[in-house]
């Protein structure tokens, strides 16, 4: 029977199904999906939660954003809800399949198209460094445009589109959709018409600076440039092979990165993202298995001076994490033998190395490890410069470490998942945070 840690790791689910409420919302256009109709529930991982989460979509907006999701859950539809235009989804999602695959075998036939030799103008790439403290400043973003449209870049109409998008209030009301579904019999807005052509026109200039990935990879765009990037079950030698993307210049302002590996093997290319990280991460997660070590991770932080979050799942030299903004740290990581590796690991971390280290969050195999990590906890400086802890599948009556450890300070937010709590140990948390939050 697989442990609870390694249940985590298993493949997991996505269905339609009527909305049993109208409570839920749409992730992609925040409206709420109207209960009784058919809605997308794609259930993902947090290593801040031990258990799956669910997300749920409209159709519509699960095609434009999560086709592959969409199509998957389409052989698994409950409770008799009917989907509306069928046929019509399945076709369109075929469509866009097909276009994907014939991209991708076109990266692969041709690594170095033109696109991937594209480098900015060193009047641009200096503007491009200065948005590295705040990617998201939209008067240097409108100034990078002017630039690039000056040199004929398409890259810059694409930055002046999604800033004039993101300017208007009305296109948050209108489907991004690649087809026209008004009703004939309706004559359509003529601002939403327009609206309609900036995303298409969008579309056309984001499938031009597209990213070598594979399938199953994510890229999330922001304005002119991806925000997020997710490797997913990679090889050595497929990391290796996606030097293009790092050159990319669609890539300078990545804040969010994450990496998984295929093998314990492969995932000892961890050191080379030193040598391929950009400089503008603000968020790194990295490994999947408990399994896989994760080497030279003092050498990457060393060349990501905004770092503020980092997510481990694996076998890390956690004594040598040293950085100076680093302020949430997730550890999924178990040493191959549950809480005892991990409480060792946190005994190896200096809090001294870490200064700006603000909020914890550890998740158990066994829940029997419970004293001993909570122990560690209390015998080091951990808890009096911690603000926020999250701890997953531990023990309640044998929380009480924390109390100890604390002493006369407070945190501010204490949360636990999978975890009992009696009234007398409720009692006893209370005294340890300012607000604790006990996850079902």
């Amino acid at each position: 029977m697989l442990d609870r840690f390694e249940r985590l790791l298993t493949p997991v689910g996505n269905w339609i199904e009527p909305a049993k409420t109208s409570r839920s919302k749409c992730v992609t256009c925040d409206k709420v999906i109207e209960k009784g109709t058919a809605r997308l529930s794609e259930e993902t991982r947090d290593i801040g939660i031990p258990t799956l989460i669910h997300r749920y979509y409209h159709l519509r907006c699960a095609l434009a954003v999560v086709p592959d999701v969409l199509r998957r859950a389409l052989d698994d539809v409950r409770g008799g809800v009917e989907i509306e235009g069928r046929t019509e989804l399945e076709a369109k999602l075929a469509s866009a399949a097909a276009k994907r695959e014939q991209q991708y075998a076109a990266q692969r036939v041709t690594p170095d198209a033109s696109v991937f030799k594209v480098v900015l103008d060193p009047k641009t790439s200096g503007l491009v460094d200065q948005l590295q403290d705040d990617p998201h400043d939209v008067a240097t973003l409108a100034v990078i445009a002017d630039q690039l449209q000056t040199l004929n870049d398409p890259r810059g109409e694409l930055i002046a589109l999604e800033l004039a998008l993101a300017a208007d209030p009305r296109a948050a009301y209108v489907d991004d959709d690649e087809d026209d579904d008004e009703d004939d019999d309706e004559r359509p807005d003529p601002r939403d018409v327009k609206i309609k052509k900036q995303f298409a026109r969008r579309r056309t200039l984001q499938a031009r600076f597209a990213l070598p990935l594979d399938p199953t990879d994510r890229c999330e765009w922001g304005i002119g440039f991806v925000r997020r990037l997710e490797l997913v079950a990679k090889t050595h030698a497929r990391l290796t092979s996606l030097a293009p993307v790092w050159r990319n210049p669609s890539v300078r302002l990545l804040t969010e990165l994450q990496v998984s590996f295929a093998s314990e093997h492969d995932s000892t290319w961890t050191p080379l993202l030193a040598e391929v990280a950009p400089a503008s991460l603000r968020r790194l997660e990295i490994g999947r298995s408990a399994k896989q070590p994760l080497p030279g991770l003092d050498a990457v932080l060393a060349v990501l001076p905004r770092l503020e979050a980092l997510s481990l799942v694996g076998i890390a030299a956690l004594e040598h994490l040293a950085h100076p903004t680093l302020s949430r740290l997730e550890l999924g990581v178990t040493g191959g033998a549950g809480g005892t590796g991990l409480a060792a690991m946190i005994h190896a971390m200096a809090p001294t190395n870490l200064p700006a280290l603000t909020a914890l969050a550890l998740r158990l195999a066994r829940s029997n490890d419970t004293e001993e990590l909570c122990g560690e906890l209390a015998g080091t400086k951990w808890l009096r410069q911690l603000t926020h802890l999250s701890l997953h599948n531990m023990r309640g009556d044998a929380i009480g470490h924390l109390e100890s450890g604390l002493g006369k300070h407070r945190l501010t937010r204490l949360d636990l998942f999978e975890t009992l709590v009696d009234d007398m140990t409720r009692r006893m948390l209370d005294r340890c945070a300012r607000e604790v939050v006990v996850h079902a």
